[in-house]
């Protein structure tokens, strides 16, 4: 094996060796990639991939080993108050676990903020009852996208897809979802999707970018961060792009 390749942790980011089967970090189970896809030592640091559409308020990601202290403070602190108050053994306690949406909770994910679950589920609800909500349902695929549940914001952006197919917008944005999951020909192929119907969908030529240069094909990355910046040279993203060829160049 060589020393010099790594992988990243698809929940946290951190650097992991090529070898190695769990996160450092978060302790979160590493995917396992292509040969050809893992990153040299030369890429010291991942770059950033930019989601298209305006971001729902995204939840903070913790490691699962935070969250569970976390959890065991508010049960201890919790539990105290409610012992005294003659409440431990109420439906509202019961229903509060019942809430949480534990089948959409993927096994290799790091832990989300309660908070954003309920959010998630709330959103289900209402999309199960109004299955033509399409605003329902793509602020439920940002949410899920916003939370790491990659795999469920997929099947509810496809399910937006079918009734606005031309949404360059939400193809990049799937495509993200593709490349956390580090499945990195399917995010290209969504994102140049995006490209055919908007050409000058400049997130989608940064992005494609972004994901040749953590698959390990340098010149294709400096190609499409080119191409971002030849759309429109005075946005945040082809300033964005200007670091990154000096950096790779």
């Amino acid at each position: 094996m060589n020393k010099n390749k790594f992988v990243f942790c698809s929940e946290c980011g951190e650097k992991n060796p090529a070898d190695a089967k769990f996160c450092s970090h978060c302790g979160a189970k590493l995917r396992n990639i292509k040969k050809d896809q893992q990153v040299t030592a030369k890429n010291k640091t991942r770059p950033t991939i930019r989601r298209s559409s305006a971001n729902v308020k995204g939840a903070k990601i913790f490691p699962m080993s935070k969250v569970i202290v976390i959890l065991v403070v508010l049960l201890i602190g919790g539990g105290i108050m409610l012992v005294l108050s003659g409440q431990l053994d109420t439906p509202e306690l019961k229903n509060a676990v019942k809430n949480i949406p534990q089948n959409n909770i993927p096994a290799q994910h790091g832990g989300a903020d309660l908070n954003a679950l309920k959010e998630i589920k709330d959103l289900e609800d209402k999309y199960n009852k109004n299955p033509n909500d399409l605003n329902v349902l793509l602020t439920l695929a940002h949410k899920l996208n916003d939370s790491k549940f990659y795999d469920k914001a997929i099947t509810y952006y496809l399910r937006y897809l079918k009734k606005k197919p031309n949404d360059a917008d939400v193809l990049v944005d799937m495509g993200v979802c593709y490349f956390e999951l580090q499945n990195f020909d399917k995010a290209i192929s969504v994102m140049k999707k995006a490209i055919k119907i908007n050409p000058k969908h400049q997130i989608a030529h940064f992005n494609i970018g972004i994901v040749n240069f953590v698959s390990g094909n340098k010149t294709g990355a400096r190609k499409w961060w080119k191409k971002a910046i030849e759309i429109d040279p005075n946005t945040r993203i082809a300033e964005k792009a200007k670091e990154l060829l000096e950096k790779n160049n």
